[in-house]
Formats: C-alpha cells, structure tokens, sequence
C-alpha cells in the first residue's frame, strides 16, 4: 500500500495545543472572537505561534495591537471601531488583512452569542454566509473561516462511513466539520464492503454508527491501512460492528486500542469529564466540570470502551469512568475513538466540537510528518 501523505503537506503546520483552523495560500480570512482578560495574554501569545507558524507575513486586526506585537512581527493593524462584521470583514479585505482577532468585549456580547449558535445550527439563523465557524467556545469565543466557498483550500481527503438510517444529521455534522477543517469529503453506507473502496486516497476515514459487522477482510485492510498512516475516526456504536457485531474488541484491540465496548442503558444520561491529557490538545479545558454529550433521546449517553494502557484516554463517562475519548497510534496512523454519537448537538456542543476538531487536526499532524 503506498505510504500516506496529506495534501499540501506544509500546508498542515499546526499549532498542537491550540489549533486555530486550516491554513490557506489563498485570500481567505480568519475572525477569532477571543475573551480578553486583562490578567493574561494567552490569547495573544496563543494566536501569534499560530501566526508564526502560518510564516509570519500574514495582516492581523486586533483591538490591542501592541500586546499582539510583543509576540508577532507580522503586519498588525488597529481593530476598526465597528460591531459589524461585515464592516470589519470589507476594511479587512481592503487592507490584504486575513486574520482578525477580535476580543468578545469589541461587540455586544448578545452578539457574539447569537453569532456563535447560529453557527453551529445554520439553519435557525441568518449568520453572514462568509462566516463559517472553525471552532468554538460558548460565550468566550468563536473561531470562523471566512471567504466564499470557492476560496477554501483543501489539505486533506476524508471519508464518511454511516447508517444512513439513523444517523442523517450526524453525518452531516461530520461533513460540515470536517469541510471547515480543510477536507474534500465523500460519504458512503454503512453497506458498502470496505475492502472495495480505495481508502488509500483519504488521510481520514470516519465511521459514525456503522452498523454491519465487518468480516476478517475488510479488518486486516483497515489495519494495513493505519499502520500505513490513516488515521480512523470510531464514533457512537462502531466499535462492536468493526470487531464483527461483539462488545469484545480483542480481535481488532491490536491496532484499536480497546479490549470492551460498552453501552450504557437506554434511559441513561450520563455526563463526561475530561482527562489532564486532554489538556494537552486544548489547554482551556475545565477538568472539574461534568459535560453533557446527550441528548433528551434514548441511547444518547456517549459509548464507550474499556481503553488499553497506550491508548491516551481524553475523557470519560462520569458514572463508570469508562473512556469515552480516546487515540491510539498504530504503526505510522492513528485511530480516535469519538463515544459521544449525539455530541454535535448536545447542550455543550461547543466544547465538544472545539476538542473533537482540535484533536483530529493533532493527529493529522503527526501522520504528516511520516
């Protein structure tokens, strides 16, 4: 099998702990509404490695040019007394400006807010259609990718494995986030024989509630696949059907990373908490605090396994301590196992799809590097 790379690899030069979105050669433009506490500059420091990296050229608008010029010596202009967006984003484009930091103080907070949930339900707002949200943080900030459609670039291939039946809105959350992230993307049912699609053009292939128990085939060509650097994305009920309709992993544990599945009862809701590793995707992250990753429907708790000592386990269930979140690195890819399968639209939807991107983007970044 031909060994793995991603699309204009340089392009894939991230910043692991905070992963501010793709980067593009083109005129795209990046809005992050960031909270500014005047006790640190974080924000600062953060988005200026991430400048930095870019190749410290590109125009920045910030309300505090001189905190942001401590640490980056590209182009940096004053933020424009504005609270429109669409005003920022013209002067923006006047200037050749394609990143803009902008604190949530700079606008009417209801604003940011609404700007925020609009985003991620686009169907219940009228969010300015240049703005698509990258990553977020409920009510502290959001992270967009602005520009017309045509002018996003594509640095990567992903593929989504599905149960169309079940899981419509799912997979379109998938694709959407996925998109934001700088992948072309191609959907197929959970059906199709795995073993006859070339899965060697994709760097990531998901499988969001597949439902069909896999045969030995099509498992021994999955992990000659991540062994060879794809990284596999596991979400909601898929551990048991990969390992052929069983809550016992050990024939796929080798390259999975996890010996049990588990699911918690129908009516349950049980909430997740982070782990001191996950810090270490997104230093933000309030490891005292119980996330709900469900819904008001049945079955929503997030899946989980019983994870192997290698795997780096993010987050877990609450009620059982089993890991919810984890990675695994086989061979030169990687493998995440997502158990939150309605997180994309549960009450701390923010933070979820701010680690879920964050994460995947990391792992994107060592499977480049081979």
């Amino acid at each position: 099998m031909p060994s793995r790379r991603l699309l204009h690899t340089r392009g894939l030069i991230f910043f692991s702990l905070i992963i501010c979105g793709t980067l593009a050669y083109v005129h795209t433009y990046i809005l992050t509404l960031e909270y500014f506490d005047k006790r640190t500059t974080s924000p600062f420091t953060e988005c200026a490695r991430f400048l930095n990296l870019a190749g410290g050229t590109a125009g920045v608008f910030t309300a505090h040019p001189d905190l942001l010029a401590t640490y980056y010596k590209g182009p940096i202009y004053k933020l424009p007394e504005k609270g429109a967006f669409e005003g920022i984003l013209q002067e923006a484009k006047e200037k050749g400006v394609r990143y803009l930091l902008i604190e949530s103080t700079c606008i009417n907070s209801k604003e940011l807010i609404d700007l925020y949930y609009q985003s991620v339900y686009p169907r219940q707002g009228r969010i300015p259609s240049e703005f698509q949200l990258v990553k977020a943080e409920k009510g502290v900030y959001g992270l967009y990718s602005i520009g017309p459609e045509e002018e996003q670039q594509v640095w990567f291939k992903a593929a989504i494995f599905s149960h169309l039946q079940w899981g419509e809105a799912r997979r379109q959350a998938w694709e959407t986030m996925l998109t934001l992230l700088g992948a072309s993307t191609s959907t197929f049912g959970d059906t199709t024989i795995i073993s006859s699609v070339d899965i060697t053009e994709f760097d990531v292939v998901v499988f969001d509630d597949f439902k069909r128990p896999l045969n030995d085939a099509e498992r021994s060509y999955l992990e000659e696949s991540v062994q060879n650097g794809l990284t596999i994305i596991v979400s909601g009920l898929s551990p048991s059907y990969l390992a052929g309709g069983t809550k016992d992993l050990t024939g796929i544990s080798s390259w999975f990373g996890a010996t049990v599945f588990s699911e918690a009862p129908k009516e349950a809701r049980w909430k997740v908490k982070f782990t001191e590793d996950a810090k270490e995707i997104i230093k933000g992250l309030d490891l005292n605090q119980e996330y709900a990753f469900y819904t008001d429907s049945d079955w929503s708790t997030p899946t989980a396994c019983l994870a192997q000592l290698e795997s780096i386990v993010y987050a877990y269930r609450v009620n059982d301590q089993a890991a919810t979140i984890f990675s695994y690195k086989f061979g030169k890819g990687n493998i995440i196992f997502n158990g939150p399968r309605f997180g994309f639209l549960s009450q701390d939807a923010g933070t979820f799809v701010a680690f879920l991107r964050a994460l995947i983007l990391s792992a994107l970044v060592q499977t480049s590097s081979h």
